[in-house]
């Protein structure tokens, strides 16, 4: 989007090599937003299979047929063409069940949370398991930013030592930076034991996602269940007995 030109030398800003102006909408202005969100509203106010939210352009169908998605999507990039406007392939999802926009999933099958988790990569591996706690929970936090800032999150864990995490004397070097992280949530540490929080280990122990190979097989008994492991058995067919 360019700028107008009498706006262009407000623009301007000091390098190395000189002074340089933005000639087009640069990232930072305090409007840039907004007029990036009214042209895209403006543009795409005639057709019902697109919507947009500032930059983010969402083109959804209800056909079961995909060549009116491809019709859609000829149309609204048409217009798009038109204005002059120009989408990042890279960016780009097409034909998709579901799209992420504004922190969920939209699809076929309605609106769901748009989860999240990572692995610990090797250095956090040596955390000790106060700070990989810890980890966790900064990570969470920011992960669902705006879910946890309209009042301060409770953070259940079995974890003890972190309900005395902000009343240390003295803060460890590796735990100094996420305090500033955590200031901005000011979460409440609360201890629930282990065996009292099996909701959190619901889907991860559902028996009909525990692997089962040759030698390995998890058997349901009554209220409890027993994992057996073994050597290649002789005769495999009294894992059947």
């Amino acid at each position: 989007m360019r700028m107008r030109e009498e706006d262009i030398k407000f623009t301007a800003f000091q390098a190395p090599n000189g002074l340089w102006e933005c000639l087009v909408l640069p990232m930072g202005v305090c409007s840039a937003a907004a007029t990036m969100h009214r042209l895209t509203s403006k543009i795409f106010r005639d057709l019902k299979h697109t919507k947009s939210f500032y930059d983010d352009i969402y083109i959804f169908t209800k056909s079961p047929k995909i060549e009116d998605h491809l019709d859609a999507l000829r149309e609204t990039l048409g217009i798009l063409r038109n204005n002059k406007l120009y989408v990042k392939l890279s960016k780009c999802v097409f034909c998709a069940d579901e799209i992420p926009c504004l922190g969920d999933f939209v699809g076929l099958k309605g609106v769901r949370m748009d989860p999240t988790s990572r692995k610990m990569k090797p250095a956090e591996l040596n955390y000790a398991t106060q700070q990989q706690e810890l980890l966790a929970i900064v990570h969470a936090l920011a992960a669902f930013r705006i879910y946890c800032l309209d009042k301060p999150p409770i953070v259940e864990t079995d974890h003890k030592s972190l309900e005395g995490l902000f009343t240390q004397k003295m803060a460890n070097r590796r735990l100094a930076p996420w305090y500033d992280i955590l200031a901005e949530y000011q979460p409440a540490f609360s201890y629930l034991p282990g065996a009292n929080n099996g909701i959190a280990d619901a889907l991860s122990r559902r028996p009909d996602l525990q692997p089962e190979t040759k030698y390995l097989r998890h058997l349901d008994v009554a209220s409890f269940s027993l994992l057996l492991q073994s050597s290649p058995p002789n005769n495999p067919e009294r894992w059947d007995q």
